[in-house]
Protein backbone atom coordinates (compact mmCIF):
# COMPACT_ATOMS: atom_id res chain seq x y z
CA UNK A 1 0.00 0.00 0.00
CA UNK A 2 1.08 3.46 -0.72
CA UNK A 3 1.92 6.06 1.96
CA UNK A 4 -0.50 8.44 0.52
CA UNK A 5 -3.21 5.84 0.51
CA UNK A 6 -2.21 4.76 4.39
CA UNK A 7 -2.57 8.41 5.02
CA UNK A 8 -5.59 9.17 3.63
CA UNK A 9 -7.39 6.21 5.14
CA UNK A 10 -6.10 6.66 8.57
CA UNK A 11 -5.08 3.75 9.16
CA UNK A 12 -3.45 2.36 12.27
CA UNK A 13 0.63 1.56 11.87
CA UNK A 14 2.60 -1.42 13.34
CA UNK A 15 6.35 -1.53 13.41
CA UNK A 16 7.97 -3.94 10.79
CA UNK A 17 11.05 -4.33 9.23
CA UNK A 18 10.90 -6.58 6.02
CA UNK A 19 12.97 -6.40 3.03
CA UNK A 20 10.99 -6.42 -0.65
CA UNK A 21 12.89 -8.11 -3.54
CA UNK A 22 12.18 -6.44 -6.52
CA UNK A 23 13.00 -7.19 -10.40
CA UNK A 24 16.75 -7.06 -10.97
CA UNK A 25 17.42 -7.82 -7.02
CA UNK A 26 16.78 -4.69 -6.27
CA UNK A 27 16.01 -4.54 -2.78
CA UNK A 28 13.77 -1.34 -0.24
CA UNK A 29 12.48 -2.20 3.29
CA UNK A 30 9.00 -1.85 4.41
CA UNK A 31 9.01 -0.44 8.16
CA UNK A 32 5.51 -0.42 8.62
CA UNK A 33 2.18 -2.53 7.89
CA UNK A 34 -1.69 -1.87 8.45
CA UNK A 35 -4.38 -4.39 8.27
CA UNK A 36 -7.57 -3.08 5.96
CA UNK A 37 -10.87 -4.66 4.89
CA UNK A 38 -11.16 -5.06 1.19
CA UNK A 39 -14.52 -4.90 -0.12
CA UNK A 40 -15.97 -5.12 -3.42
CA UNK A 41 -18.59 -2.77 -5.09
CA UNK A 42 -19.76 -5.38 -6.95
CA UNK A 43 -20.43 -8.44 -4.81
CA UNK A 44 -20.50 -9.33 -1.17
CA UNK A 45 -16.64 -10.40 -0.93
CA UNK A 46 -14.74 -8.78 1.94
CA UNK A 47 -11.26 -10.07 3.46
CA UNK A 48 -9.40 -8.33 5.90
CA UNK A 49 -5.75 -8.49 4.61
CA UNK A 50 -2.42 -6.99 6.12
CA UNK A 51 -0.41 -4.73 3.49
CA UNK A 52 3.14 -2.94 4.18
CA UNK A 53 3.46 0.56 3.38
CA UNK A 54 6.02 1.69 0.57
CA UNK A 55 6.65 5.34 0.16
CA UNK A 56 5.89 4.65 -3.95
CA UNK A 57 4.69 1.24 -5.33
CA UNK A 58 5.54 1.59 -8.70
CA UNK A 59 5.19 3.82 -12.35
CA UNK A 60 1.64 4.81 -13.52
CA UNK A 61 -0.07 1.53 -15.61
CA UNK A 62 -1.10 1.81 -17.89
CA UNK A 63 2.18 3.81 -19.44
CA UNK A 64 -0.03 5.83 -21.61
CA UNK A 65 -3.95 5.94 -22.38
CA UNK A 66 -5.06 3.08 -24.95
CA UNK A 67 -7.67 3.42 -27.07
CA UNK A 68 -10.74 0.93 -26.69
CA UNK A 69 -13.35 2.59 -28.67
CA UNK A 70 -13.40 -0.51 -31.21
CA UNK A 71 -12.87 -3.00 -28.89
CA UNK A 72 -16.06 -5.28 -28.32
CA UNK A 73 -16.45 -5.27 -24.60
CA UNK A 74 -19.69 -6.66 -23.62
CA UNK A 75 -22.23 -3.64 -21.94
CA UNK A 76 -23.84 -6.01 -19.35
CA UNK A 77 -20.50 -6.88 -17.82
CA UNK A 78 -19.57 -5.04 -14.90
CA UNK A 79 -15.51 -4.11 -15.17
CA UNK A 80 -13.88 -3.99 -12.09
CA UNK A 81 -12.00 -0.50 -13.35
CA UNK A 82 -14.42 0.85 -15.58
CA UNK A 83 -11.18 3.13 -16.43
CA UNK A 84 -8.77 0.62 -16.68
CA UNK A 85 -7.48 1.91 -20.40
CA UNK A 86 -6.24 5.55 -18.68
CA UNK A 87 -2.93 6.32 -17.36
CA UNK A 88 -3.28 6.39 -13.69
CA UNK A 89 -1.21 5.86 -10.25
CA UNK A 90 -1.21 2.06 -7.99
CA UNK A 91 -1.87 2.62 -4.79
CA UNK A 92 -2.33 -0.70 -3.81
CA UNK A 93 -0.91 -4.56 -4.61
CA UNK A 94 -2.65 -7.42 -3.36
CA UNK A 95 -0.45 -10.35 -2.76
CA UNK A 96 -0.68 -13.42 -5.35
CA UNK A 97 -1.64 -15.48 -1.98
CA UNK A 98 -5.00 -14.39 -2.30
CA UNK A 99 -5.14 -13.66 -6.08
CA UNK A 100 -6.92 -17.30 -7.04
CA UNK A 101 -9.41 -16.79 -4.26
CA UNK A 102 -10.93 -13.54 -6.66
CA UNK A 103 -11.69 -16.01 -9.28
CA UNK A 104 -15.34 -17.29 -10.06
CA UNK A 105 -16.29 -20.39 -10.62
CA UNK A 106 -18.55 -20.32 -13.70
CA UNK A 107 -19.18 -21.04 -17.66
CA UNK A 108 -18.71 -17.24 -18.46
CA UNK A 109 -15.31 -16.74 -16.51
CA UNK A 110 -13.04 -15.63 -19.79
CA UNK A 111 -14.02 -13.55 -22.73
CA UNK A 112 -10.93 -13.18 -25.54
CA UNK A 113 -12.17 -9.75 -27.44
CA UNK A 114 -9.81 -10.70 -30.19
CA UNK A 115 -6.74 -11.05 -32.27
CA UNK A 116 -3.83 -8.85 -30.31
CA UNK A 117 -6.30 -7.52 -27.49
CA UNK A 118 -6.62 -8.33 -24.05
CA UNK A 119 -8.59 -10.90 -22.43
CA UNK A 120 -11.69 -10.64 -19.45
CA UNK A 121 -11.78 -12.42 -17.01
CA UNK A 122 -14.53 -12.45 -14.26
CA UNK A 123 -13.79 -12.00 -10.52
CA UNK A 124 -15.75 -11.10 -7.16
CA UNK A 125 -14.26 -7.53 -7.57
CA UNK A 126 -16.02 -7.33 -11.49
CA UNK A 127 -14.67 -8.16 -14.99
CA UNK A 128 -10.55 -7.47 -14.93
CA UNK A 129 -9.00 -6.77 -18.09
CA UNK A 130 -5.44 -8.28 -18.83
CA UNK A 131 -3.11 -8.90 -21.83
CA UNK A 132 -0.87 -7.33 -24.17
CA UNK A 133 -2.12 -4.38 -26.24
CA UNK A 134 -0.55 -3.77 -30.10
CA UNK A 135 -0.64 -0.36 -29.64
CA UNK A 136 1.55 -0.18 -26.42
CA UNK A 137 4.48 -2.22 -27.94
CA UNK A 138 6.54 0.94 -28.66
CA UNK A 139 6.07 1.70 -25.30
CA UNK A 140 8.23 1.50 -22.58
CA UNK A 141 7.64 -1.82 -19.92
CA UNK A 142 6.48 -1.56 -16.41
CA UNK A 143 6.97 -4.35 -14.32
CA UNK A 144 5.96 -4.90 -10.65
CA UNK A 145 7.62 -8.33 -9.28
CA UNK A 146 7.76 -8.64 -5.86
CA UNK A 147 8.55 -10.92 -2.89
CA UNK A 148 8.48 -10.41 0.89
CA UNK A 149 10.35 -12.53 3.38
CA UNK A 150 10.47 -11.93 6.96
CA UNK A 151 14.43 -11.22 8.45
CA UNK A 152 15.47 -15.11 9.35
CA UNK A 153 18.92 -13.87 10.97
CA UNK A 154 17.06 -11.54 13.07
CA UNK A 155 14.60 -13.97 14.11
CA UNK A 156 17.50 -16.35 14.73
CA UNK A 157 19.02 -13.84 16.75
CA UNK A 158 16.26 -13.48 18.86
CA UNK A 159 17.02 -16.84 20.78
CA UNK A 160 20.57 -15.62 21.76
CA UNK A 161 19.38 -12.07 23.21
CA UNK A 162 16.88 -15.27 26.03
CA UNK A 163 20.25 -16.41 27.31
CA UNK A 164 21.72 -13.10 27.67
CA UNK A 165 22.98 -11.63 31.16
CA UNK A 166 22.05 -7.93 30.57
CA UNK A 167 21.38 -4.88 33.33
CA UNK A 168 17.95 -4.45 34.33
CA UNK A 169 16.95 -0.78 31.97
CA UNK A 170 15.48 1.47 33.78
CA UNK A 171 11.67 2.33 33.80
CA UNK A 172 10.06 4.10 31.04
CA UNK A 173 7.91 6.79 31.72
CA UNK A 174 4.59 4.45 30.56
CA UNK A 175 6.08 1.82 32.94
CA UNK A 176 6.45 4.60 35.91
CA UNK A 177 2.91 5.78 35.40
CA UNK A 178 1.82 2.58 35.41
CA UNK A 179 3.29 1.64 39.37
CA UNK A 180 2.53 4.93 40.55
CA UNK A 181 -1.62 4.15 39.32
CA UNK A 182 -1.31 0.62 40.60
CA UNK A 183 -0.44 2.46 43.97
CA UNK A 184 -2.88 4.75 44.42
CA UNK A 185 -6.00 2.75 43.14
CA UNK A 186 -5.36 -0.78 44.78
CA UNK A 187 -7.68 -2.24 47.12
CA UNK A 188 -7.94 -4.88 49.45
CA UNK A 189 -11.52 -6.63 50.19
CA UNK A 190 -12.86 -7.85 53.75
CA UNK A 191 -11.95 -11.53 52.20
CA UNK A 192 -8.34 -10.62 52.03
CA UNK A 193 -8.20 -10.63 48.09
CA UNK A 194 -6.93 -7.49 46.01
CA UNK A 195 -8.99 -5.57 43.73
CA UNK A 196 -7.17 -3.65 40.97
CA UNK A 197 -8.19 -1.09 38.38
CA UNK A 198 -7.23 -0.93 34.76
CA UNK A 199 -4.21 1.79 33.91
CA UNK A 200 -5.69 3.44 30.74
CA UNK A 201 -3.27 5.91 28.44
CA UNK A 202 -4.16 9.03 28.77
CA UNK A 203 -6.14 9.02 25.24
CA UNK A 204 -8.31 6.05 26.20
CA UNK A 205 -11.35 7.68 26.05
CA UNK A 206 -11.22 8.32 22.20
CA UNK A 207 -9.05 4.98 21.37
CA UNK A 208 -11.54 2.75 22.85
CA UNK A 209 -14.32 2.92 20.03
CA UNK A 210 -17.09 0.74 19.10
CA UNK A 211 -16.20 -3.11 19.40
CA UNK A 212 -20.46 -4.63 20.16
CA UNK A 213 -20.85 -5.36 16.21
CA UNK A 214 -17.21 -6.62 15.86
CA UNK A 215 -16.85 -8.89 18.97
CA UNK A 216 -20.95 -10.55 18.21
CA UNK A 217 -19.58 -11.31 14.40
CA UNK A 218 -16.82 -13.26 16.07
CA UNK A 219 -19.27 -15.17 18.38
CA UNK A 220 -21.45 -15.97 15.85
CA UNK A 221 -18.50 -17.53 13.52
CA UNK A 222 -17.44 -19.24 17.31
CA UNK A 223 -20.96 -20.85 17.55
CA UNK A 224 -20.41 -22.24 14.14
CA UNK A 225 -16.84 -24.09 14.40
CA UNK A 226 -18.08 -25.36 17.85
CA UNK A 227 -21.09 -26.83 16.51
CA UNK A 228 -18.71 -29.04 13.86
CA UNK A 229 -16.58 -30.57 17.07
CA UNK A 230 -18.82 -31.77 20.01
CA UNK A 231 -15.86 -32.74 21.94
CA UNK A 232 -14.42 -29.00 22.09
CA UNK A 233 -18.07 -27.98 22.02
CA UNK A 234 -18.07 -29.60 25.70
CA UNK A 235 -14.92 -28.73 26.69
CA UNK A 236 -15.89 -24.69 26.04
CA UNK A 237 -18.83 -25.02 28.00
CA UNK A 238 -17.54 -26.45 30.74
CA UNK A 239 -14.87 -24.17 31.24
CA UNK A 240 -17.18 -21.14 30.76
CA UNK A 241 -19.71 -22.72 33.44
CA UNK A 242 -16.64 -22.65 35.71
CA UNK A 243 -15.80 -19.29 35.17
CA UNK A 244 -20.03 -18.24 36.26
CA UNK A 245 -19.36 -21.48 39.01
CA UNK A 246 -16.26 -19.41 40.50
CA UNK A 247 -17.86 -15.82 40.59
CA UNK A 248 -15.36 -14.98 37.57
CA UNK A 249 -17.75 -13.44 35.92
CA UNK A 250 -21.86 -12.51 35.78
CA UNK A 251 -24.65 -12.20 33.25
CA UNK A 252 -25.22 -8.22 32.56
CA UNK A 253 -29.16 -6.99 33.11
CA UNK A 254 -30.71 -4.99 30.18
CA UNK A 255 -30.47 -1.91 32.90
CA UNK A 256 -26.34 -2.40 33.46
CA UNK A 257 -26.68 -2.93 29.60
CA UNK A 258 -28.31 0.10 28.46
CA UNK A 259 -26.15 2.38 31.11
CA UNK A 260 -22.91 1.40 29.89
CA UNK A 261 -23.72 1.59 26.04
CA UNK A 262 -21.19 3.03 23.31
CA UNK A 263 -21.84 6.51 23.07
CA UNK A 264 -23.98 7.34 26.34
CA UNK A 265 -22.81 10.16 28.64
CA UNK A 266 -21.72 7.41 31.62
CA UNK A 267 -19.30 5.05 30.14
CA UNK A 268 -18.17 2.85 27.25
CA UNK A 269 -18.20 -0.62 26.56
CA UNK A 270 -15.32 -3.09 25.15
CA UNK A 271 -16.38 -6.62 24.08
CA UNK A 272 -14.45 -9.00 24.15
CA UNK A 273 -13.96 -11.94 21.42
CA UNK A 274 -13.00 -15.17 22.79
CA UNK A 275 -11.88 -18.16 21.17
CA UNK A 276 -10.42 -21.98 22.75
CA UNK A 277 -6.75 -22.93 23.00
CA UNK A 278 -5.84 -26.68 22.85
CA UNK A 279 -2.76 -27.62 25.47
CA UNK A 280 -2.72 -31.37 25.32
CA UNK A 281 0.32 -31.38 27.80
CA UNK A 282 -1.50 -29.74 30.41
CA UNK A 283 -2.32 -31.64 33.72
CA UNK A 284 -4.75 -29.40 34.97
CA UNK A 285 -6.59 -27.84 31.95
CA UNK A 286 -6.88 -28.86 28.38
CA UNK A 287 -8.63 -26.27 26.92
CA UNK A 288 -8.72 -22.70 27.59
CA UNK A 289 -10.56 -19.82 26.73
CA UNK A 290 -8.31 -17.06 25.84
CA UNK A 291 -10.25 -13.50 25.19
CA UNK A 292 -8.72 -11.33 22.52
CA UNK A 293 -7.85 -7.71 23.68
CA UNK A 294 -6.04 -6.78 20.96
CA UNK A 295 -9.58 -6.76 18.32
CA UNK A 296 -9.44 -3.29 16.63
CA UNK A 297 -12.50 -1.09 17.38
CA UNK A 298 -14.59 1.24 15.00
CA UNK A 299 -11.76 3.59 15.92
CA UNK A 300 -8.71 1.32 14.91
CA UNK A 301 -7.57 0.77 18.11
CA UNK A 302 -8.14 -2.20 20.67
CA UNK A 303 -8.30 -1.99 24.09
CA UNK A 304 -5.24 -3.36 24.73
CA UNK A 305 -3.48 -0.36 22.82
CA UNK A 306 -5.07 2.02 24.82
CA UNK A 307 -3.92 0.35 28.06
CA UNK A 308 -1.01 1.17 29.79
CA UNK A 309 1.93 -1.86 29.98
CA UNK A 310 3.73 -2.05 33.42
CA UNK A 311 7.05 -2.71 33.99
CA UNK A 312 9.08 -6.87 34.61
CA UNK A 313 8.87 -6.80 38.34
CA UNK A 314 10.20 -10.28 39.07
CA UNK A 315 13.79 -11.67 37.92
CA UNK A 316 14.90 -13.09 34.70
CA UNK A 317 14.18 -16.70 34.22
CA UNK A 318 18.01 -17.75 34.37
CA UNK A 319 18.60 -16.08 37.84
CA UNK A 320 15.84 -17.78 39.19
CA UNK A 321 16.66 -21.47 37.86
CA UNK A 322 20.59 -20.69 38.51
CA UNK A 323 19.22 -19.65 42.38
CA UNK A 324 16.81 -22.80 42.73
CA UNK A 325 19.57 -25.32 41.94
CA UNK A 326 21.74 -23.97 45.12
CA UNK A 327 19.17 -25.31 47.24
CA UNK A 328 19.56 -28.60 48.77
CA UNK A 329 16.33 -29.12 49.16
CA UNK A 330 14.18 -28.08 45.93
CA UNK A 331 10.42 -26.83 46.41
CA UNK A 332 8.28 -26.31 43.58
CA UNK A 333 4.66 -25.15 43.15
CA UNK A 334 2.23 -22.59 41.39
CA UNK A 335 -0.94 -20.64 41.96
CA UNK A 336 -3.93 -21.83 40.65
CA UNK A 337 -5.58 -19.74 38.50
CA UNK A 338 -3.28 -16.43 39.61
CA UNK A 339 -5.13 -14.05 37.09
CA UNK A 340 -8.26 -14.81 38.31
CA UNK A 341 -7.94 -14.30 42.13
CA UNK A 342 -7.24 -11.07 41.89
CA UNK A 343 -10.76 -8.92 40.78
CA UNK A 344 -10.96 -5.79 38.42
CA UNK A 345 -13.19 -2.87 40.07
CA UNK A 346 -16.75 -2.85 39.68
CA UNK A 347 -16.08 0.32 37.45
CA UNK A 348 -13.80 -1.24 34.81
CA UNK A 349 -15.55 -4.52 34.14
CA UNK A 350 -17.26 -3.01 31.78
CA UNK A 351 -14.52 -3.12 29.67
CA UNK A 352 -14.52 -6.87 29.97
CA UNK A 353 -17.69 -7.80 28.75
CA UNK A 354 -18.49 -10.89 25.98
CA UNK A 355 -21.09 -12.38 24.07
CA UNK A 356 -21.95 -15.96 25.53
CA UNK A 357 -24.91 -18.67 25.77
CA UNK A 358 -24.64 -21.95 26.20
CA UNK A 359 -27.47 -23.23 23.34
CA UNK A 360 -28.15 -21.79 20.41
CA UNK A 361 -31.81 -21.79 20.89
CA UNK A 362 -31.26 -18.97 23.39
CA UNK A 363 -30.86 -15.33 23.07
CA UNK A 364 -27.31 -14.16 23.05
CA UNK A 365 -26.77 -12.59 26.18
CA UNK A 366 -23.82 -10.38 27.43
CA UNK A 367 -21.01 -11.06 30.62
CA UNK A 368 -18.62 -9.01 32.30
CA UNK A 369 -15.65 -10.66 33.40
CA UNK A 370 -14.18 -9.69 36.76
CA UNK A 371 -11.13 -10.73 37.03
CA UNK A 372 -8.02 -9.94 35.92
CA UNK A 373 -8.08 -11.35 31.76
CA UNK A 374 -5.68 -13.63 30.08
CA UNK A 375 -4.23 -11.09 26.77
CA UNK A 376 -4.66 -7.83 28.27
CA UNK A 377 -1.65 -5.49 27.75
CA UNK A 378 -1.56 -5.14 31.51
CA UNK A 379 -2.65 -8.70 32.98
CA UNK A 380 0.80 -10.01 33.68
CA UNK A 381 2.01 -6.66 35.73
CA UNK A 382 -1.21 -6.59 37.52
CA UNK A 383 -0.69 -10.31 38.85
CA UNK A 384 2.48 -10.21 39.79
CA UNK A 385 1.81 -6.38 40.93
CA UNK A 386 -0.41 -8.27 43.55
CA UNK A 387 1.82 -10.77 44.45
CA UNK A 388 4.51 -8.40 45.31
CA UNK A 389 2.12 -6.07 47.54
CA UNK A 390 0.95 -9.12 49.60
CA UNK A 391 4.55 -9.96 50.29
CA UNK A 392 4.83 -6.29 50.94
CA UNK A 393 1.88 -5.76 53.17
CA UNK A 394 2.73 -9.43 55.43
CA UNK A 395 6.36 -9.34 55.65
CA UNK A 396 5.52 -8.98 59.17
CA UNK A 397 3.82 -11.74 59.92
CA UNK A 398 5.30 -14.30 57.54
CA UNK A 399 8.99 -12.83 56.88
CA UNK A 400 10.34 -15.95 55.45
CA UNK A 401 7.15 -16.87 53.26
CA UNK A 402 7.28 -13.05 51.65
CA UNK A 403 10.64 -13.21 50.96
CA UNK A 404 10.22 -16.57 49.03
CA UNK A 405 7.10 -14.93 47.46
CA UNK A 406 9.07 -11.73 46.07
CA UNK A 407 12.04 -12.81 45.20
CA UNK A 408 11.09 -17.26 43.58
CA UNK A 409 8.01 -16.40 42.38
CA UNK A 410 7.74 -16.68 37.48
CA UNK A 411 4.55 -15.37 36.99
CA UNK A 412 2.42 -18.26 38.48
CA UNK A 413 4.95 -20.76 39.14
CA UNK A 414 6.79 -20.99 42.59
CA UNK A 415 10.57 -22.54 42.16
CA UNK A 416 12.97 -22.46 45.57
CA UNK A 417 13.60 -24.09 48.30
CA UNK A 418 15.80 -24.44 51.49
CA UNK A 419 19.34 -25.59 53.33
CA UNK A 420 17.05 -28.77 55.25
CA UNK A 421 14.34 -30.97 55.03
CA UNK A 422 12.65 -29.19 58.49
CA UNK A 423 12.98 -25.57 56.66
CA UNK A 424 11.68 -26.42 53.61
CA UNK A 425 8.52 -27.97 55.82
CA UNK A 426 7.96 -24.99 57.55
CA UNK A 427 8.49 -22.65 54.64
CA UNK A 428 6.32 -24.38 52.52
CA UNK A 429 3.23 -24.15 55.54
CA UNK A 430 4.05 -20.47 55.81
CA UNK A 431 3.38 -19.86 52.19
CA UNK A 432 0.41 -21.99 52.15
CA UNK A 433 -1.00 -19.97 55.01
CA UNK A 434 0.38 -16.36 53.34
CA UNK A 435 -0.84 -17.14 50.36
CA UNK A 436 -4.71 -18.56 51.34
CA UNK A 437 -4.85 -15.01 53.23
CA UNK A 438 -5.28 -13.17 49.72
CA UNK A 439 -7.09 -16.21 47.64
CA UNK A 440 -4.06 -17.24 45.96
CA UNK A 441 -3.75 -21.09 46.74
CA UNK A 442 -0.77 -22.86 46.28
CA UNK A 443 -1.31 -26.53 44.47
CA UNK A 444 1.43 -28.74 42.27
CA UNK A 445 3.61 -29.38 45.29
CA UNK A 446 6.95 -30.63 44.40
CA UNK A 447 10.01 -31.90 46.00
CA UNK A 448 13.15 -33.54 45.51
CA UNK A 449 12.94 -34.95 48.97
CA UNK A 450 9.56 -36.93 49.57
CA UNK A 451 9.66 -36.52 53.34
CA UNK A 452 8.57 -32.47 52.21
CA UNK A 453 5.51 -33.51 50.61
CA UNK A 454 4.16 -35.52 53.35
CA UNK A 455 0.40 -34.56 54.72
CA UNK A 456 -0.54 -32.56 51.85
CA UNK A 457 -3.64 -33.71 50.61
CA UNK A 458 -3.24 -35.66 46.81
CA UNK A 459 -5.06 -33.47 45.02
CA UNK A 460 -2.43 -30.76 45.78
CA UNK A 461 0.80 -32.68 44.79
CA UNK A 462 2.57 -32.11 41.46
CA UNK A 463 4.55 -35.68 41.84
CA UNK A 464 3.14 -38.96 42.82
CA UNK A 465 4.39 -41.04 45.77
CA UNK A 466 4.92 -44.75 46.05
CA UNK A 467 3.15 -46.59 48.77
CA UNK A 468 6.34 -46.44 50.67
CA UNK A 469 6.10 -42.22 50.26
CA UNK A 470 9.27 -42.39 48.12
CA UNK A 471 9.23 -40.62 44.49
CA UNK A 472 8.92 -42.13 41.19
CA UNK A 473 12.59 -42.61 40.05
CA UNK A 474 10.91 -42.51 36.61
CA UNK A 475 9.16 -39.38 37.40
CA UNK A 476 9.90 -36.25 35.13
CA UNK A 477 7.87 -33.17 35.83
CA UNK A 478 7.41 -29.72 34.36
CA UNK A 479 9.59 -26.79 35.94
CA UNK A 480 9.30 -23.16 34.27
CA UNK A 481 9.35 -24.86 30.32
CA UNK A 482 12.50 -27.75 31.38
CA UNK A 483 11.97 -31.02 32.64
CA UNK A 484 12.71 -31.94 35.98
CA UNK A 485 13.46 -34.96 37.40
CA UNK A 486 12.27 -35.15 41.11
CA UNK A 487 14.13 -38.50 42.75
CA UNK A 488 17.71 -37.86 40.92
CA UNK A 489 17.09 -33.83 41.02
CA UNK A 490 18.34 -33.12 37.53
CA UNK A 491 17.14 -31.01 34.92
CA UNK A 492 16.73 -32.19 31.72
CA UNK A 493 15.93 -30.66 28.31
CA UNK A 494 14.03 -32.90 26.44
CA UNK A 495 13.36 -32.62 22.60
CA UNK A 496 11.99 -34.47 19.78
CA UNK A 497 14.01 -34.96 15.85
CA UNK A 498 11.79 -35.16 13.36
CA UNK A 499 13.69 -37.44 10.99
CA UNK A 500 10.59 -38.09 8.21
CA UNK A 501 12.62 -34.60 6.44
CA UNK A 502 15.46 -35.23 4.88
CA UNK A 503 16.56 -31.38 3.69
CA UNK A 504 18.03 -29.60 6.88
CA UNK A 505 16.92 -26.03 5.39
CA UNK A 506 17.52 -22.63 7.85
CA UNK A 507 13.68 -22.70 8.51
CA UNK A 508 13.76 -26.57 9.66
CA UNK A 509 16.70 -25.39 11.98
CA UNK A 510 15.43 -22.60 13.28
CA UNK A 511 11.51 -23.98 14.00
CA UNK A 512 13.89 -26.96 16.22
CA UNK A 513 16.02 -24.35 18.06
CA UNK A 514 12.22 -22.85 18.86
CA UNK A 515 11.89 -26.20 20.55
CA UNK A 516 14.56 -26.26 22.56
CA UNK A 517 14.87 -23.61 25.22
CA UNK A 518 18.46 -23.96 27.08
CA UNK A 519 19.08 -21.10 29.53
CA UNK A 520 22.06 -22.69 30.85
CA UNK A 521 24.47 -22.54 27.77
CA UNK A 522 27.40 -21.16 29.57
CA UNK A 523 27.50 -24.24 32.20
CA UNK A 524 29.09 -27.08 31.01
CA UNK A 525 26.49 -30.48 31.80
CA UNK A 526 27.63 -33.79 32.79
CA UNK A 527 25.36 -36.70 33.29
CA UNK A 528 23.53 -36.48 29.81
CA UNK A 529 24.20 -40.02 28.74
CA UNK A 530 20.42 -41.23 29.10
CA UNK A 531 18.26 -41.76 26.42
CA UNK A 532 14.18 -42.71 27.43
CA UNK A 533 11.91 -43.03 24.83
CA UNK A 534 13.77 -41.63 21.71
CA UNK A 535 14.30 -38.19 23.17
CA UNK A 536 17.70 -36.96 24.23
CA UNK A 537 18.70 -35.02 27.03
CA UNK A 538 21.35 -33.22 29.60
CA UNK A 539 21.15 -33.07 33.32
CA UNK A 540 22.33 -30.82 36.19
CA UNK A 541 22.28 -31.58 39.67
CA UNK A 542 22.93 -29.21 42.83
CA UNK A 543 26.07 -30.97 43.37
CA UNK A 544 27.64 -30.63 40.52
CA UNK A 545 26.45 -27.01 40.60
CA UNK A 546 28.37 -26.79 43.87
Amino acid sequence: MSERLCQILKLKRRVVNIPICGVGQSESRAKHSVNAVISSRTSDYSMEMRFLILQRLTSELPVVNVPVSHWKIPTDLQLADPGFNNCGKIVLIIGAEHFFSFLYERKRKRILLGPELPLLIDTVFGWIVTGKVADARNHSINCYVAATTDNLEGVLEKFWKIDSMEDHHPWSKEEQDCEAHFVHTHERAEDGRYIVRLPRHVSFDWMVGESESMALNRFRKLEQKLGKNQVIKEQYHSFMREYLAMGHMRKVSVEDTSTAKFGTAERKAYYLPHHAVLKHASTTTKLRVVFDGSACTDSGYSLNDALMKGPILQDELLTLLLRFRKHQVALVGDIEKMYRQVRIHNEDTVFQRIFWRFSVEDPIEIYELLTVTYALTPSSFLATRVIKQLAIDEIGNHPEACAALERDMYVDDYIGGAASVESACYLRKEMDILTSKSGFPLRKWCSNRAEVLVGIPIDQLGTSLTISFDLDPEERIKALGITWEPESDQLRFVYNIDGSESAWTRRRILSAIARLFVPFDSIDFTGGNNRKNDHAGVGITANELG
